[in-house]
């Protein structure tokens, strides 16, 4: 039998994907209890039901903060049953098959969407969710036949024990379920970008500066590499064999999904024996940007929030983490959302994934992680 071996970067993708896959995108709630026959709208909903799904509610609102950014969408499941069935609240009025299903549904949906409105106007949720209302018809056949046998006179009428065994059959069938899914909104992060930098001025005191070639990074998103940041102070060398010293390209290009920006940002040129001109201790900075591909992809991933990490590229990689800028938004509506040194450390020549710090999962705040936060500073 042939052994597979696994490296430590397979076992920590393994682990992720398991993560991954158990993350809770969809809750359901069952309300307990119903209507009485024939009725349907908020204000005859029976006190104490009302009060049991206010209750039930908070399983949702707390649902719906773990998922802040995604697109929340609710459906809405009444269940009627195959009993003829009539409208309490407008004399009487027979009613075809899933009528009532959809007058209580909409009942529900009313509930709900004047609940939610407010919690928009109050700035606790960012858009009113979405509702669909499914009537499901189910259970056992009804005929005039079969109540006059079981509820007639001779059965003891409709308060007869017989006639309230007949309607039992039917009263699973009459219900109301909520299932609330979450779904990723990549839009809201199409406009991230991420930077990482050596900025001199930005050193803490004592730190030595940036001398070396070994300072070249992958940057992850929930376990996604969007891009390779090389921060040497070597010229990139084009496939040309032509050097680069205004490092508007990088040396390494993932495909078309990742708009990649690489460039010197101040610095002091020197010279090396072999007469290239280098800029070494200089700041350089490379810039990240999302679209909405690869902002579609790092949201599948995990919709609940963005995990950013790094990653050494190189053999004997760079021991610091550079200074990283996020910003949200387009380019005449940024939003800085982190800028600082990361608390997180990597080991000098280590290839491990490093976990840097969170983001909601519309990157509008740091929600674990990273350390000093210098954005409005």
């Amino acid at each position: 039998m042939k052994k597979i071996k696994l490296t430590e970067s397979d076992l920590e993708e393994i682990v992720r994907r398991v993560i991954s896959e158990q993350e809770e995108k969809k809750i359901t709630v069952n309300m307990e209890g119903t209507w009485n026959a024939g009725f349907h709208s908020v204000n005859q909903l029976p006190k104490e039901v009302k009060a049991n799904l206010d209750k039930q509610r908070q399983s949702i609102d707390n649902f719906i903060k773990q998922n802040r950014g995604s697109i929340i969408k609710f459906d809405i499941q009444v269940g009627e049953s195959k009993v003829t069935n009539y409208d309490a609240e407008n004399n009487r009025k027979q009613l075809n098959s899933g009528d009532l299903a959809k007058m209580r549904g909409e009942s529900i949906k009313k509930l709900f969407t004047d609940y939610y409105k407010g919690a928009v106007q109050s700035g606790n949720l960012d858009k009113v969710p979405e509702f669909k209302i499914t009537p499901i018809i189910g259970g056992p056949d009804y005929s005039r036949e079969e109540y006059q046998k079981n509820c007639g006179k001779e059965a003891g009428g409709r308060e007869g024990q017989k006639c309230k065994t007949f309607f039992e059959q039917y009263k699973p069938h009459q219900f109301v379920r909520i299932t609330v899914e979450a779904i990723a909104n990549f839009d809201c992060i199409a406009n991230l970008t991420i930077s990482v930098a050596y900025k001199e001025e930005k050193l803490p005191k004592g730190t030595s500066r940036h001398f070396c070639n070994k300072a070249v990074f992958n940057i992850l998103l929930n376990g996604i590499v969007i891009g390779r940041a090389n921060l040497n102070n070597r010229p990139f060398i084009e496939n040309n064999g032509k050097v680069n010293h205004s490092y508007e390209v990088t040396n390494w290009n993932p495909g078309p999904l990742y708009i990649t920006k690489n460039r010197i940002i101040g610095g002091t040129k020197r010279k090396i024996a072999s007469n290239l001109d280098i800029k070494a201790n200089v700041n350089r900075e490379c810039a990240f940007k999302l679209n909405p591909q690869i902002a579609q992809k790092v949201l599948e991933r995990k919709s609940t929030s963005i995990d950013i990490a790094i990653q050494g590229a190189v053999d004997d990689v760079h021991a610091d983490i550079p200074y990283v800028t996020i910003y949200n938004g387009d380019e005449g509506n940024r939003k800085c959302v982190y800028a600082g040194f990361p608390s997180a450390k990597l080991t000098r020549g280590s290839k491990k994934v490093v976990y840097i710090g969170s983001l909601d999962a519309c990157a509008d705040k740091v929600i674990k992680g990273f350390g000093n936060n210098e954005c409005g500073s």
